[in-house]
């Protein structure tokens, strides 16, 4: 019993110290032009209110089970001319948090996901030119009543899996992504983009 309750304080305390992180990240994040906050985080209207850009959905599950509940903000941080033709290409800055809670007799879960990402979009087009999580936590507890499955903790699992890493691009629209910190529970939780150079060149980014 000890044991679960030390494991437990050391997986919040770590939790809380990413929480912290993130929003270090996400308050220092807002730069390179002033932001201009979407009225709804999903689509942007343009075109002088003549056409509608529909972004992608923020939420990584496939499901949104009974108990979802999201909450997400879309900016415009910037515009780069990348192709030499039409309108500028539109940097959003997208955050989203969810979280789900399912509570039944013989089995009870809750998952909470933060994620903090960059698409780049051609808006004449309708094209997703480069998208990047710089943030991604994910957070899990689950409870069964089949206790065999997890006995060591009266039929209780947690788990997490997170990393940060920086992210910027320049007036050219050369993108520079850092060194990702990352602190799982899981196997496989590795970011979503290698670190490095990244240039605009014949339509699409390319890795230097």
């Amino acid at each position: 019993m000890e044991m679960k309750k030390d494991r437990e304080i050391g997986i919040n305390a770590i939790y809380q110290m990413r929480q912290i992180l993130i929003v270090s990240l996400l308050l220092s994040s807002i730069s390179m032009i002033g932001q201009v906050v979407l009225s709804n985080p999903d689509y942007y209207v343009c075109n002088s209110g003549l056409d509608t850009l529909f972004l992608k959905n923020l939420d990584f599950r496939k499901n949104q089970p009974f108990g979802f509940r999201p909450a997400n903000t879309t900016s415009i941080v910037d515009t780069i001319q990348l192709d030499g033709k039409g309108a500028k290409e539109i940097v959003f800055e997208r955050t989203y948090s969810g979280v789900s809670e399912i509570i039944m007799q013989a089995h009870q879960s809750k998952e909470e996901t933060i994620i903090h990402k960059y698409e780049i979009w051609n808006i004449d087009t309708k094209t997703l030119l480069f998208e990047s999580v710089a943030s991604y936590h994910f957070r899990f507890e689950y409870w069964s009543l089949l206790s065999d499955n997890f006995p060591e903790n009266n039929g209780w699992t947690t788990g997490f899996c997170g990393y940060d890493y920086p992210f910027s691009i320049d007036s050219t629209g050369r993108i520079e992504i850092g060194k990702a910190t990352t602190i799982s529970t899981q196997d496989g939780c590795t970011p979503d983009k290698e670190e490095g150079f990244y240039i605009f060149t014949d339509g699409q980014y390319r890795k230097e």
